[in-house]
Order: structure tokens, then sequence, then C-alpha cells
């Protein structure tokens, strides 16, 4: 972020954004949100904010149990749960604010190298 010229701003889980957890009785958590950054967008010359989520693509995706073990795939499922209720709220929050919300993972790094 600080080498490229197309990012004006950015900070690393500066924001925090409620959401509901269903896998632990619907109770409420904060969920911090791994970065933002501000960018100009090439067209309009307007600047666009983000929120961001770095996550590995495997989680992202909803979980097959295949061949895993039981509490494996119980693992998973947890987490992807979990994953999709905060993403819910941040896109609800970035919505709010002015932002865009976007998960960021592996394969997505490989496209801008």
């Amino acid at each position: 972020m600080d080498n490229s010229s197309a990012i004006k701003y950015w900070g690393i889980e500066s924001i925090q954004v409620p959401y509901i957890d269903p896998t632990r009785e619907n109770s409420k958590h904060m969920y911090v949100v791994d970065f933002y950054f501000v960018c100009k967008d090439k067209e309009t010359g307007k600047d666009i904010r983000f929120l961001a989520e770095v996550k590995p693509y495997a989680q992202t995706i909803k979980p097959v149990r295949g061949k895993k073990k039981e509490m494996t795939f119980i693992r998973e499922a947890v987490l992807y749960v979990q994953n999709v209720s905060k993403w819910k709220a941040a896109k609800q929050y970035a919505e709010r604010h002015g932002f865009k919300f976007i998960v960021i993972t592996e394969k997505d790094i490989s496209k801008i190298n």
C-alpha cells in the first residue's frame, strides 16, 4: 500500500463492526476488519473507499465434508458461518458509511503480480 501511487490512505485493523454470531447463540461480537484504503477511480477521478478482509480462499467457500474427519469438517463449517456473518455485517456497515467491502484471497493477489 505504501508503494502504490493509486493508494491515498490506508490503515490496519482500525474499524470495528458489530455482528451477530449464529454459532454462539446469536450473541453480539465485534469484528475488526483487516484494513481500509482509499484510492482514486481512474475514470472519474473520485475517491473510492474500501474495507478489506484478507482470507485464504478455502475459508471463503462453503466447506464440503468429503473424506475429512468429522471434527475438521465441523470446525471448517463453524468458521465459514462466522465469516459469512461478519462479512454480511461489514457489507452493511460499508454501505452505510460510504465504503465498498471486499474479501481478498491468494487468488486475487496472484492477479496483481
